[in-house]
C-alpha cells in the first residue's frame, strides 16, 4: 500500500483526503510528463476537430480552408510531443509502442486512450499531408470524416480517465475537481476552445510567411 506524503495530512473534503497540488511530484514524479501530454493531447483533440469541420463546411470559402489547414498542421507537433512526453513516463519508452501487448483491460479508460491514441497520431499526420499534398477534396473529405469523431474522443477519453481514478485505491486520496461528471465535457471543450486559438494562430502565421502547401493558388482553388 502506497503511504501518503506529510503534506497530505489534515486536508479532508466529504470525508476523504484530499490531494493538493504538492502531491504531484509524489504521483506523478520529479516531471511534468503527464501534465503536457494532457493538455497537449486535448489540444491536438481540438485542432483536429476544427480542421475537419472547418474542412466539411468550407465549400469554396478560401478563409475557412486556410483555417482548415492551419489546425491541421497545428496537430502535428501538438500529437508528437504529447505523445513523447506521455511514452517518456513510462520509464521504459519502448512500452509506448508496444501497447497492445501491455494494455488488455478493455474496460478502462487508460487502454481505450491507447488505441485511440494509436489511431489518431497516424490519422493526423495523413490529413495534414493531404492538405500539404494537394490530394483531391473527395479524399480529405473522406479523412476528414474520420478525423472529426476521433478527435472529438481524444479530448474526451482523458475526462473519463482522470474521473474514473480520482480515488486511488489503498490510501483514498481525493481530488474534488475530477470528482464530476462534467469533466469529460469540460475537456473537449476546453480541447476546442484551445484548438481554435491555436489554429487561428497558424493560419496568422501561414498569411504572413506563405500558405505551407506543396501547391500553387490555382491547385488551391480547384479543392
Amino acid at each position: 500500500m502506497e503511504s501518503l506524503p506529510p503534506e497530505a495530512a489534515g486536508i479532508f473534503f466529504r470525508g476523504k483526503a484530499v490531494e493538493p497540488i504538492v502531491l504531484w511530484q509524489h504521483k506523478w514524479g520529479l516531471t511534468f510528463h503527464i501534465p503536457w501530454y494532457l493538455f497537449l493531447g486535448g489540444l491536438a483533440g481540438g485542432t483536429l476537430t476544427v480542421a475537419a469541420l472547418a474542412d466539411l463546411f468550407s465549400g469554396t470559402r478560401e478563409r475557412l480552408r486556410d483555417f482548415s489547414r492551419a489546425a491541421a498542421y497545428v496537430t502535428i507537433p501538438a500529437i508528437l510531443i504529447g505523445g513523447l512526453s506521455l511514452t517518456f513516463h513510462l520509464g521504459k519508452p519502448e512500452r509506448g509502442f508496444a501497447f497492445p501487448l501491455f494494455f488488455t483491460n478493455y474496460q478502462s479508460w487508460m487502454t481505450i486512450g491507447g488505441w485511440i491514441l494509436g489511431a489518431f497520431a497516424p490519422l493526423a499526420i495523413a490529413y495534414a499531408a493531404a492538405w500539404y499534398l494537394n490530394i483531391s477534396r473527395g479524399l480529405r473529405t473522406a479523412l476528414a470524416l474520420l478525423a472529426l469523431p476521433l478527435g472529438l474522443l481524444m479530448s474526451l477519453y482523458t475526462g473519463f480517465l482522470l474521473s474514473a481514478t480520482w480515488v486511488i485505491p489503498g490510501n483514498r486520496w481525493y481530488v474534488p475537481l475530477w470528482d464530476s461528471r462534467y469533466l469529460p465535457l469540460l475537456f473537449v471543450l476546453s480541447g476546442i476552445s484551445t484548438g481554435i486559438a491555436a489554429a487561428g494562430l497558424g493560419a496568422l502565421v501561414m498569411g504572413r510567411f506563405g500558405k505551407g502547401s506543396g501547391g500553387d493558388r490555382a491547385a488551391r482553388e480547384s479543392q
